[in-house]
């Protein structure tokens, strides 16, 4: 219960995996941090999204002008890792997230068995699985009515939280909607006509 793993990029291109740790109840008590994995992306750009799979053992992520890179990371190296078993996924340069469709433990496979990648679109997101094969795709929430578009942000992505039941994506104008993982759906949206964007980021639990 006080063991966390943090992905960030911090400005580069490398995917860094840390373990965080609080040694005590005390929340006054100071975090330990280490380095657990180095991982170095496709791309010579800067990272822009990357997550956790299969209960955090494996890690995504997507550096600007390249494609997904999947890791498994089960581990928790001495001295750190440079790098760990990878799978680049073809196609996948305007993906915005991994989402889990099922809760397949993975063994000897990078990710979840059944996981999918979601990719930008004009008017929908499109949805891809590891093999390649489309799946359904993802209709982008309505936009609002004629009165607000002129002081309302374009209908456009600023963050995806991938969860294994579906997906929740913030847009520029505010609106957070969630996506079903296996029908494909939208089941909800949260927005007010005419909002200032609220939601830069969104996230999920892994459980």
């Amino acid at each position: 219960p006080c063991d966390y793993r943090l992905l960030c990029g911090r400005g580069i291109k490398n995917a860094h995996v840390w373990r965080v740790h609080r040694p005590g109840l005390d929340a006054r008590e100071p975090l330990e941090w280490a380095l657990l994995y180095d991982l170095p992306t496709n791309a010579a750009g800067s990272l822009n999204f990357g997550g956790f799979l299969d209960g955090g053992r494996s890690v995504w992520a997507k550096s600007e002008g390249g494609v997904v890179r999947l890791w498994r990371a089960d581990g928790t190296p001495d001295p750190p890792a440079c790098s760990a078993p990878s799978e680049d996924l073809k196609q996948s340069k305007e993906a915005f997230a991994v989402v889990p469709a099922d809760d397949g433990s993975a063994s000897d496979a990078t990710a979840t068995p059944g996981t999918y990648v979601v990719v930008g679109g004009a008017y929908s997101l499109k949805v891809r699985d590891l093999a390649g094969v489309p799946r359904p795709e993802l209709s982008l929430p309505p936009r609002p009515s004629a009165a607000f578009s002129r002081r309302s942000a374009p209908r456009t992505i600023t963050s995806m939280a991938p969860a294994t039941s579906g997906c929740a994506v913030a847009f520029a104008d505010g609106a957070v909607a969630w996506y079903d993982a296996a029908a494909g759906t939208l089941l909800e949206l949260d927005a007010a006509l005419g909002a200032p964007p609220a939601v830069s980021c969104c996230a999920l639990p892994l459980g």
